[in-house]
């Protein structure tokens, strides 16, 4: 591993998202305050319980780096996004953004199907 890892966290009041950043790089201290910085953008869903972004230099090519995010949400399970290459920066803006559609496309996909049918199977009566 290249460098001294460092670990941050945010933690937004009672009820609200928790996130933990590791940082595994030669510039940790200034890729943690960016990660952190990104990552809080995310709160802004509300089913979010924790997140946990590792962001490591790779040992095979040096100046690469490999992010990993995972979400966890209030009992709906958990999601994973991995990006690898490129610069620290970019690495964590791509695994942010993966992140956020996944996050996205789970809300859209759960407020789709809610009302369509009912439990005996048909749709509602239309007016």
């Amino acid at each position: 591993m290249g460098g001294a890892g460092q670990t941050g966290g945010l933690q937004r009041g009672a009820g609200r998202m928790h996130a933990q950043v590791t940082v595994r790089t030669p510039d940790a201290e200034a890729v943690r305050l960016y990660a952190e910085k990104k990552v809080s953008k995310l709160q802004r869903h509300a089913h979010l319980h924790d997140l946990s972004l590792v962001v490591e230099s790779t040992e095979r090519r040096p100046g690469e780096c490999r992010a990993e995010l995972v979400a966890h949400m209030h009992h709906h399970g958990r999601l994973v996004a991995r990006v690898e290459g490129g610069l620290a920066v970019d690495v964590i803006h791509a695994v942010v953004s993966r992140i956020d559609r996944q996050l996205l496309r789970r809300k859209e996909r759960l407020a789709d199907h809610k009302g369509h049918v009912g439990a005996d199977g048909l749709p509602p009566a239309t007016r």
